[in-house]
């Protein structure tokens, strides 16, 4: 099936609509104007999300993803830091995921650590850990806590 490409842009991060869904080989198109993701993706830049990655079924750890949250109209842009089976810990400003540290500002008290109860557990099945690479002012997992497989719509395409 040929995949659809429609230009879009980003508001602060998000979309301004959900990828095609239920067409395999989905694509948009569009250009970010939010920070939470620099330096990797930077405003004014054109990225494509594309959901072939989840249609063909690969490891997500450390891709820029488009999410989906219950309290967002749009998806959010968001890089997987921890997938089914690694042990998170957390220490009074930092997420430890497996060998990796990520600095994150009074993440002890965030609503991920509450909803968790534990500040060393292990991610469940079809949950997965999404976070900024600009944690300050930025909303992702710390905010809302894990995200299940189905709210991940697709990854950045990188050339």
């Amino acid at each position: 099936m040929t995949a659809t490409h429609t230009p879009l842009h980003i508001w602060t991060g998000v979309f301004f609509c959900l990828l095609n869904q239920g067409a395999h080989g989905a694509e948009q198109s569009f250009t970010v104007q939010g920070r939470s993701m620099l330096p990797a993706i930077k405003p004014g830049q054109q990225v494509t999300i594309s959901d072939q990655c989840l249609i063909a079924g690969e490891n997500l750890l450390h891709q820029v993803t488009a999410i989906k949250i219950a309290t967002r109209p749009h998806p959010l842009l968001k890089r997987i830091a921890g997938t089914p089976g690694q042990r998170v810990r957390f220490s009074s400003n930092e997420i430890i995921i497996g060998e990796r540290k990520w600095s994150i500002p009074g993440v002890a008290s965030s609503l991920l650590q509450r909803q968790l109860k534990h500040t060393d557990f292990i991610i469940p099945d079809n949950s997965f850990l999404a976070l900024s690479d600009q944690p300050v002012d930025s909303l992702d997992s710390v905010d809302f806590g894990l995200i299940a497989r189905p709210q991940i719509k697709g990854c950045l395409q990188t050339d």
